[in-house]
C-alpha cells in the first residue's frame, strides 16, 4: 500500500503553538504522532487514531480525536494527499 503525504495548512501551526502556549506541549505531541500515523491510513480508525468523517456540505471531512482537541482535515485518494486544516478544542465546536 503506498503512503500518502501530509500537507499541513499554513493556519496549523498557528494553532498548535496557542495549544502549547496554554501548557499543552503532551498534546501537541500526540497530535504530531498521530499525523504521521494518517500517512499510512487516513480513512481507518485504529487504537490510538479516532477517525471519523463527517457529514459537512462541500465534500467529505475527517475528524481526528486527540483527547479534548480535534484536527480537520480532507483526502485527496487520487493524488494519495491528506489536507489537515485545523486543529481546535472540542469545546470550541466545528463552527468555520
Amino acid at each position: 500500500m503506498s503512503r500518502f503525504t501530509v500537507v499541513i495548512h499554513p493556519r496549523f501551526p498557528k494553532d498548535l503553538k496557542a495549544i502549547e502556549r496554554a501548557g499543552r506541549k503532551d498534546v501537541v505531541r500526540r497530535i504530531l504522532s498521530s499525523l504521521r500515523l494518517l500517512e499510512e491510513d487516513p480513512f481507518q480508525a485504529r487504537p490510538g487514531l479516532d477517525i471519523k468523517q463527517l457529514a459537512i456540505a462541500g465534500g467529505p471531512v475527517f475528524r481526528l480525536r486527540v483527547g479534548d482537541y480535534r484536527v480537520l482535515y480532507e483526502v485527496d485518494s487520487a493524488s494519495k494527499k491528506v489536507f489537515v486544516t485545523t486543529v481546535f478544542h472540542r469545546g470550541r465546536g466545528y463552527r468555520q
